[in-house]
Formats: C-alpha cells, sequence, structure tokens
C-alpha cells in the first residue's frame, strides 16, 4: 500500500495537472479527486482513532462527521462505544438527530442507559442530552419512564428532572410525593418543590389542606395566599370570602381563611379574624400566632396601633407587639411595620418603632433598631447612639447597625469616636461599614490606625474603604499593606494602586504579581484597572501556569492592540501551552490576515502549536494551501495529524 504521504503527492499532483476543454472529463477528475483526497484521510483517522489521547479521538469524530456520506453512521456507532464519556455523548446527540432509524434507535438505547444509571455524572450527561436531542414534547415521557426504573438516585434524579420541567408532570410527580412518609426522599422532594411550584392543578389538593394543621396544611395555606390565578383569581378570591363569612365564630377555619384573603390584600375584611388570636380569653393552638402576624401584612389602619384589645386584661396593641417572645414572631410583625413604613411613610408607625427601641424585651428591641436602620430614620441616631453605652453586647451591635446605616456625610467625628471607644469587634465592623457608606477623605482620619488591626475582617474592611476614598493620602496608608500575607487584602491594595497611580507602582507590581495573583484576580485587574498591554505580555511568558492562560485570554479580549504581543508569545515563549493559546488568541483576533503565522504554526517544535497551526488553517486558509496541510498527514505528533485531517477535509470542500 502507498504511504500517506505518497498518496498526498498523488493526489497533489491530480490537482496540478491542466484543464482539459472537455468539461465532462475535467468532472469526472475533480470527483476522483476528491475521492482520493477522502480515501486519504480516511486512512490517516483509521490509525489515529487507535490513539490513547481522547483528545486526538474527540477530533478523530468530528473529522468522520465532516467527512459525511457514509463516514458519518460510522462515527456516530464507534462514538457511542467510546470510553470517553464527551466523545460518547457527542456521538449519542448526533445519533438522537440522526434521519437513519437504526442510528436513533442505537442512540436511545445508550439515553436510556445513562438515564438510569446510578452514576450522578451519567444522568447529568443524559439530562443534557435530553434537553438537546429530544423534542421538549417528548422529554417528560423518557423521565417518567426512568423515575419508575433504574437505580434509587436515577429515579430521584428523573424526578427531579421531571419538576423541573413543570406542568401537568411535575404535578403528578409532587402529588406522589407528598403522600409518602415524611423520612423518605421523594416526600422532602416534593415539599421543597411545592415551595416555589405555581400551576392550577394544584389548586384542588391545597383547596382541600387549608384547615389542616400540619406541614402540609401550611404548605396549602401558603400556597393559596400566593398563587396567582389571573382571571380565575377574582372567582377564587369570591369563593374564599364566602367561606369565611360562613365560618365565622369556628376559629380553626376562621384563621386560616383570614391568613390566605389578608396577604391575598383584603385586610379590612379579616383583621378582626387576625386579631382574634391575640384575645386573652382565648388559647392560641401552635403556629396560629404566626399565622396571624403575616396575614397583618397588608393592614393599614393606623387605629389599631393605639387600640386597646382587652378592657377587662387592659391589653394594648402596642402592649402586645412589644411583648412578643418568639424570634419567627417578631420577624413577621416587624416586616409587616417595615412594608408600612415604606409604603405609607406612615408617622404613626414610626412612633410604634422607636418605642419598641426601648422594649425591655432583647428580641424586640433589635428587630425594632435594625428596622428604624434599614427606613434610614434619622431622628433615630439619638437613642442608638444612647444604645452605645449600655454593658450587653448584643444591644450594642445592634445600634451600631443602625448607626451605621443611618451614616451620612457630617457623620464621621461621630461615628470615629464611636468606633475607637467600642470594644466589640462586630460592633465596630459596623461603624467601619457606615464610615464606608459616608465615602469622604475624612474617614481616612478615623480608618488609617485599623489597617495594622490583628483582627483581620477589621484591617481588610478599613483597607477597602480606604481605597475607595482614593487620593494621595490613601495611597500612602495602602502601600504598607501592598505585601500583606493575606492576599486577598493584598490585591485590594494593589487593585487600588495601579488604578490611581499606575506608573509608580506597574514595574514593582509586574514583580510581584507573578507569586500571588490569582487568573481571577488579573480578570479583575485588566477590565477595571487598565492592565498595560506590557504587564498582560510579562505574565503570559514568565508567570506561573495558570497566570500564563488567564494573560493570554486577556490579551485576546483586547483585540487587534494586542496582536503584537501575541505574535511576541508565540515566537519568545519556551511554555507549549502558551504557545498554543497565543495562537488560538492571534487567530480569533485577525483570522484570514495572519495565514503567514499560522504556517510557521504548523513547523513549530512544540506538536501543540503545530496542532493549532492547522486548526487555524482550516477555519481561514484558501483552497490553495491543500498541499500544504495535506502534509501534515504525516505528522509524528496525533493531535497535529488529525488537525492537518480536518484542515484538509476543511479546504478540499472549498472553491
Amino acid at each position: 500500500m502507498l504511504s500517506i504521504r505518497t498518496q498526498s503527492l498523488l493526489l497533489i499532483s491530480l490537482f496540478a495537472l491542466p484543464s482539459t476543454p472537455a468539461v465532462a472529463k475535467k468532472k469526472r477528475g475533480d470527483k476522483a479527486a476528491v475521492q482520493t483526497t477522502k480515501e486519504t484521510i480516511r486512512l490517516a483517522l483509521e490509525e489515529l482513532g487507535e490513539s490513547a489521547d481522547s483528545e486526538v479521538r474527540m477530533n478523530v469524530f468530528i473529522a468522520r462527521m465532516e467527512l459525511s456520506g457514509k463516514d458519518v453512521d460510522r462515527a456516530i456507532m464507534k462514538g457511542m462505544a467510546e470510553r470517553d464519556a464527551d466523545i460518547r455523548d457527542a456521538a449519542v446527540l448526533a445519533g438522537l438527530r440522526s434521519r437513519t432509524k437504526k442510528i436513533k434507535k442505537a442512540a436511545q438505547k445508550v439515553l436510556k442507559a445513562l438515564l438510569e444509571s446510578a452514576g450522578e455524572d451519567d444522568r447529568l450527561r443524559a439530562r443534557s442530552l435530553l434537553e438537546k436531542g429530544i423534542k421538549s414534547t417528548d422529554r417528560a415521557k423518557w423521565m417518567k419512564s426512568a423515575s419508575k426504573v433504574g437505580s434509587k438516585d436515577a429515579r430521584q434524579a428523573a424526578r427531579r428532572n421531571l419538576l423541573a420541567s413543570g406542568g401537568d408532570a411535575a404535578w403528578k410527580v409532587i402529588q406522589s410525593g407528598l403522600t409518602e412518609k415524611e423520612s423518605e426522599p421523594e416526600h422532602q422532594q416534593a415539599l421543597k418543590a411545592f415551595e416555589t411550584f405555581r400551576h392550577p392543578a394544584a389548586l384542588k389538593w391545597a383547596m382541600g389542606k387549608i384547615y389542616q394543621k400540619t406541614k402540609l396544611g401550611g404548605l396549602a395555606r401558603d400556597y393559596l395566599a400566593e398563587v396567582n390565578l389571573g382571571r380565575g383569581t377574582k372567582k377564587f378570591e369570591s369563593k374564599l370570602k364566602a367561606a369565611h363569612r360562613k365560618n365565622r365564630g369556628t376559629f380553626d377555619k376562621e384563621l386560616p381563611l383570614a391568613y390566605i384573603l389578608g396577604v391575598r390584600g383584603h385586610a379590612t375584611l379579616v383583621k378582626e379574624s387576625l386579631l382574634g388570636t391575640f384575645n386573652p380569653r382565648y388559647t392560641p393552638k401552635p403556629g396560629e400566632r404566626l399565622m396571624a402576624w403575616k396575614g397583618m401584612r397588608k393592614v393599614r389602619d393606623t387605629t389599631l396601633l393605639t387600640r386597646t384589645l382587652s378592657q377587662k386584661f387592659k391589653l394594648k396593641f402596642k402592649a402586645l407587639l412589644m411583648s412578643i417572645d418568639e424570634q419567627a414572631e417578631v420577624d413577621a410583625a416587624f416586616a409587616w411595620l417595615e412594608e408600612w413604613a415604606k409604603s405609607n411613610n406612615e408617622p404613626e408607625v414610626y412612633k410604634l418603632l422607636i418605642e419598641s427601641a426601648r422594649s425591655e424585651l432583647t428580641k424586640v428591641r433589635i428587630a425594632a433598631m435594625a428596622t428604624l436602620g434599614r427606613l434610614g430614620h434619622r431622628k433615630s441616631q439619638a437613642s442608638f447612639i444612647a444604645a452605645m453605652r449600655e454593658g450587653r453586647p448584643e444591644i450594642r451591635r445592634a445600634a451600631a447597625l443602625g448607626i451605621g446605616l443611618l451614616a451620612r456625610r457630617g457623620d464621621e467625628k461621630l461615628i470615629g469616636q464611636l468606633l475607637r471607644r467600642e470594644p466589640d469587634i462586630d460592633a465596630k465592623l459596623a461603624f467601619v461599614d457606615g464610615l464606608s457608606r459616608i465615602g469622604t477623605p475624612e474617614i481616612i482620619n478615623y480608618l488609617q490606625l485599623l489597617i495594622q488591626s490583628p483582627k483581620l475582617e477589621l484591617k481588610k474592611r478599613a483597607a477597602k474603604a480606604i481605597a475607595d476614598v482614593g487620593g494621595d493620602r490613601a495611597i500612602v496608608l495602602l502601600r504598607l499593606l501592598r505585601n500583606d500575607r493575606d492576599l486577598e487584602l493584598r490585591f485590594t491594595v494593589w487593585k487600588a494602586l495601579l488604578k490611581t497611580s499606575p506608573k509608580d507602582y506597574i514595574g514593582e507590581f509586574s514583580r510581584s504579581a507573578v507569586n500571588w495573583l490569582t487568573p481571577e484576580q488579573l480578570k479583575i485587574l485588566s477590565k477595571n484597572a487598565s492592565l498595560p498591554l506590557d504587564i498582560l505580555m510579562h505574565l503570559a511568558t514568565r508567570g506561573r501556569k495558570e497566570q500564563r492562560a488567564a494573560a493570554v485570554e486577556e490579551l485576546k479580549v483586547r483585540g487587534n492592540q494586542a496582536a503584537t504581543r501575541l505574535l511576541t508569545v508565540f515566537e519568545t515563549s519556551d511554555d507549549e501551552a502558551t504557545v498554543k493559546a497565543s495562537i488560538s488568541a492571534l487567530a480569533s483576533i485577525r483570522g484570514s490576515k495572519s495565514i503567514s503565522t499560522y504556517r510557521a504554526a504548523i513547523q513549530h517544535r512544540f506538536g501543540m502549536v503545530r496542532a493549532e497551526g492547522y486548526n487555524a488553517l482550516r477555519q481561514y486558509a484558501s483552497k490553495g494551501l491543500l498541499e500544504t496541510v495535506l502534509d501534515g498527514l504525516n505528522e509524528k505528533a496525533p493531535l497535529a495529524r488529525v488537525q492537518a485531517a480536518r484542515a484538509a477535509i476543511a479546504l478540499s470542500k472549498k472553491r
């Protein structure tokens, strides 16, 4: 048999023959030449298909697909039997899309096995194949099948996929799971899915569980309180109102209905039902008071805030609010007041919050202070400052948080003094955040000593606040931290230095960064600090392995302005992966304008670089270079050889 090189030369001679006036003869000659090309390439691919390198075999699969015709079916069948999962998946996907029944059936068999596999990776891959290769209308059928057979993990994964698909199929999985024992994974899976499930099919189920004092009952009530039924909303709410009227006096039913209607915006109608939970003569069941507080969410009646709920027991609503002891109830009550204050800016609500901030119950007091801080209520600042003199750390933390949230220009000295006196680290952090929120140059006076703090988080936040201010004074302080042990802090400092005074620090940064800069940090610097191209080139040629790859990628992002640097990296780097990446990046920028560079790449001493050179020629060269790429079928490096084969296929199809 002729060697591949001999066949290549023979093929080239066919293309070099002078044209004949007989058109039919020319067409026969062209057809024969194309066939010879394919046979030559097939021979090379047959040998390369036995390579131990999965990347080579993947390219063999792609090359066979690019040959088209019968080669495609052969590629798919061989690919589906591959030990490499990526090649197998590519073949299965092609098989699922094939018009050949035999091929499609074989691909479906492999997909079924993957769906039912005990291996999580197999199932994840199967899900991806389903989405790409199976019509959306048919996917549920596949998932239903997998949810009934296969391994336990496979069944659970299939149910999870059905849930993600939504609609009737998802509801059936949820409904089935909810009937399982609470300890079963199917039940837990269904519970979690139902929390965010929105489908009319669930309405009937939820309506039947409104009055249940179980976890499912709570789930049903929450669903009914939030579900959007579109045009059916009015009719649905009319039924709820009728049920509420009918069950007045039967509190076990009245309260759940009041909660649902209250959340849905009918606060005026159900307010009295909700308040009935707090009647001193009534002993609420577990969870009822929380339900009532949540149901109050849309109440906007200011008379309620000063109302006496019971003359006999001398219980006022204000006293009730300030005596809540359960954290969940505290959270629900103050979430209601915060929402009310935001929507109406109601003075009476603020008055109640200020009084609550002086409550004897710590939970209530902390919640009130946090709410006032988030609302930006400046009049509360004095009470927060007073609270800083208390002995309980949790109260000082809440007050510090409030002061920090209220911080504005002019508060620098006040917060700075509080920061200096406060021993609690969390309170200190809240003050630092407050100064950072102000962001004036004056805050540096109160933060400069903290950059030497033994408390790392305090040190980092102070440095970040100073860096955000910027300016000469900030730079002088930050310079002290440019070699800090904490790499995150060091990065914050260098980002500020390079942004403010790039010319002064570029040289030092180039020498330092090689030792510590991460690829992600390099990406941020390149984007936000306009990192000079020369630094990127320095890291691309002298950095650590992961830095080199990231630097080449950033040069690629810079486009044409970085083309010369990428060429320099190609010509000077001694690292094979870096040189390969530089050719890939250069090709994406320059396209067909750098053919001479790609031709130089296929002569490079590194096999990976030669492979990338052939890859670039495949994309951008003209048919005139077919002779050149065919010569690559004699390559010693398998990856370069298969890329040469792919280039030959592509160029032979060009005109």
